[in-house]
């Protein structure tokens, strides 16, 4: 293989990465998430530090966004020391993602009548309303 096939190959993978990133994103993940995600689903079971220190996302950072994968459903723990971390196969971590988006969404209109009646209850005044202070003292 010449430099220049090997570079249309990395460009085209690239590109690949980039629409994958794109679409992922579109789930109600974060760009660090789907980077996390997309890093299990390829190499397999890593501990948080081993993802930490390939991604180069701060350590601390990469627990908050397992928890969140985990959360989702899509990144399993595997109970060991220290703990290790695999994702769900792309099929069923998808079917899971748009399950997840519905159940938001039936519960975005479920309640919808509970927050128009609570807008309705209050006063047009009320909003603007600055709290007087006449009368009272401030203590230091």
């Amino acid at each position: 293989m010449t430099v220049e096939i090997l570079d249309e190959n990395m460009a085209e993978l690239n590109n690949q990465i980039n629409n994958l990133n794109r679409l992922l994103i579109k789930y109600d993940l974060t760009p660090n998430q789907v980077k996390v995600y997309l890093y299990l689903s390829k190499i397999g079971i890593k501990t948080a530090s081993e993802i930490s220190k390939s991604l180069r996302i701060p350590r601390t950072e990469t627990y908050h966004l397992l928890s969140t994968l985990q959360q989702k459903g899509i990144i399993l723990s595997v109970y060991s020391k220290p703990t290790k971390f695999n994702a769900i196969g792309i099929n069923e971590s998808i079917s899971i993602l748009i399950s997840n988006e519905k159940k938001r969404i039936s519960e975005l209109e479920s309640g919808k009548v509970s927050i128009i009646k609570l807008w309705e209850g209050i006063p047009k005044d009320a909003i603007n309303k600055e709290k007087s202070n006449n009368g009272r003292f401030q203590i230091m």
